[in-house]
């Protein structure tokens, strides 16, 4: 049922795909894999708190898995519980290399967002140098270029319109929503 409800999800039919997921795990509640595949398909559909007790219950089974956790910080994020999007982005950070563009990137709007930004700095420093062509790279370093105070004694204050905001498909590689093709994003002081 998990397969076919990954046939269904790759043909963008998520209620359809959500089902069989539900099905699966209604057989095999413990298969950690059909919660992450049925929160995924919740957080492609906009099922922002259903996706976030889906993701609860996986990473309850499975708290050491970095995409759980990143999955669980989209959805945080969406919900507008910064704090805890944010310990979720430095977990799946901690613990899969191979995510840490993402979860380093929302890291980074993340805490831009709660008013750390020496830490959004180095989130996005730390994406633009790794990354320097892909699009996130690109949109880090523009965003960390905008972070820049004129002055040492500017105080900055921040509200980031770039990312998260607008990406609504985390099952592919995130690419910012509203920025132009050389990565372009804002923030406002």
């Amino acid at each position: 049922l998990r397969y076919l409800g990954l046939i269904s999800r790759h043909e963008s039919k998520d209620a359809e795909a959500s089902d069989y997921f539900v099905r699966a795990l209604q057989l095999a509640p413990t298969e950690v894999l059909t919660y992450m595949a049925l929160g995924e398909t919740q957080l492609n559909a906009q099922q922002n708190v259903p996706a976030q007790d889906t993701l609860r219950t996986a990473l309850a089974l499975a708290p050491q898995n970095a995409r759980l956790h990143l999955y669980m910080g989209i959805a945080e994020y969406r919900l507008r519980n910064f704090p805890e999007a944010a310990k979720h982005f430095d977990r799946a950070t901690t613990l899969d290399a191979n995510l840490q563009r993402e979860a380093n990137y929302y890291s980074g709007l993340t805490q831009a967002i709660l008013g750390n930004l020496y830490a959004a700095a180095d989130s996005f420093t730390d994406v633009a140098n790794n990354s320097p062509t892909h699009p996130l790279g690109r949109s880090a370093r523009n965003l960390r270029i905008a972070m820049e105070p004129e002055t040492p004694e500017k105080r900055w204050t921040v509200s980031a319109t770039t990312g998260l905001e607008f990406d609504t498909n985390p099952t592919v590689t995130p690419i910012v929503g509203n920025a132009d093709p050389d990565g372009a994003a804002s923030l406002s002081f």
